[in-house]
């Protein structure tokens, strides 16, 4: 079965958790193949996290820069800080 955006790609600035997350959420609903996900991280070991199902991994790369979407997936700790001493 075809993907939802078939023959696209799809990069990620930095392979941490969020960006993990959204690349297996892509994969599990069937928005796009693994091997369209593009990340790039220094982290070899983040690197392989995204290998692991499928995806390419570099540290660097025009591949990431040039995907159809780039994504970079951010948390301003600095205000969940703030809600987490708000909350407590």
């Amino acid at each position: 079965m075809p993907s939802k955006i078939d023959g696209k790609k799809v990069g990620f600035v930095g392979a941490g958790a969020m960006a993990e997350a959204l690349a297996r959420g892509f994969v599990d609903k069937k928005v796009i193949e693994s091997s369209d996900i593009w990340c790039c991280d220094p982290s070899k070991s983040r690197m392989d996290v995204f290998t692991e199902f499928g995806a390419n991994a570099v540290k660097d790369g025009p591949e990431v820069r040039s995907s159809y979407i780039a994504v970079r997936a951010t948390v301003d700790l600095s205000r969940f800080l703030t809600c987490n001493l708000v909350l407590a």
